[in-house]
Parts: structure tokens; sequence; C-alpha cells
């Protein structure tokens, strides 16, 4: 079985929570069904995001936890779309974590999760007017540098998955 289960911090996690992905998603955590239910379980509400919203939900109520230091999960490569697949059901679901979650996060937080979710409206927009509308408002987040920088990153991204 396992070796030992580190007491997890729960300070510095109070302060991490709200990071890009530091390594909590529903496919690794243990809990008893009590605790689960308890918490609230997972809120159907939320498409994406919804073990995130769990560990801000179990860490307010006060929940104890530890962590195993050792790899439970293996991450499985498939065709088609998933979860993280750039869709109008994530942006909303991003949208809808914001909504929940926005008054407690850091605003650069907040800023950045707007941003991914604009972007992902930009990229499935139907007509060139609604990809500028949505265009004009990541210009008004991030100003016109950072948008720059953002789509080219993203160009550049794209341009080495495919092997250019």
């Amino acid at each position: 079985m396992f070796s030992k289960v580190l007491i997890a911090n729960r300070a510095e996690i109070a302060v991490r929570v709200f990071d890009k992905n530091f390594g909590m998603t529903g496919s690794n955590l243990v809990i008893r069904r009590s605790t689960f239910e308890r918490v609230g379980g997972f809120d159907p509400a939320l498409p994406v995001f919804n073990d995130w919203d769990f560990l801000i939900r179990m860490l307010a109520a006060g929940v104890e936890y530890g962590v195993v230091p050792e790899l439970t999960v293996e991450w499985r490569e498939h065709e088609g779309a998933r979860i993280s697949t750039p869709s109008l059901r994530r942006a909303a679901g991003i949208e809808s974590f914001i909504a929940k979650h926005g008054n407690t996060m850091p605003p650069v937080n907040r800023r950045d999760l707007t941003a991914i979710a604009l972007g992902i409206r930009w990229r499935n927009a139907g007509s060139l007017i609604d990809r500028l509308a949505v265009a004009a408002k990541l210009l008004r987040l991030l100003g016109l540098r950072e948008a720059i920088g953002r789509r080219l990153k993203t160009t550049r991204r794209r341009a080495i998955e495919v092997g250019l």
C-alpha cells in the first residue's frame, strides 16, 4: 500500500487554492462518504472545476486531510472531446466558477480565468462580429500588449502541436 501520509499544510493550501491546478482533482481524492456529503458533494451546476470548487468548500468546512506522496492516478490520452476541450460549455463552466468564487479569489486569478473563458469564446465565435466583440472584452480586460502576447503565445503553441 502507501508508505506514509503527509499532513497537508492548511495555511499553504488556503493561500494556493486559487493557483492553477496545483494537484487536486476529483480522480485523486479519497474521502469518506459522510465527509463528502457534509461538504455538499460536487456541484452539478459546474460542468468544469467542480473538483476545485469541492476543495474550496472542503477547506472552508475545516475538513482535516492528508496527502499521499505516491502517484495514484494515471493520465489517459484519448482522441475526441474531453472536459478540457475549449468548448462553449467549458467557457460557461469557467464563468460559473468565477461567479461562485470570484469574490474570494485574488484579482489576478479572477482576471486570468476570465481571460481563458473569453479566449475560448473568441475561438468558438460564429461570426466576425462576435469575434470582434469578444476581442474588445479581452482588450478591456488585459490591455493591448498582454492580449497580443497571449495570442502570439497561443499561435506558437498550436504550431508546435502540429509540428511546424
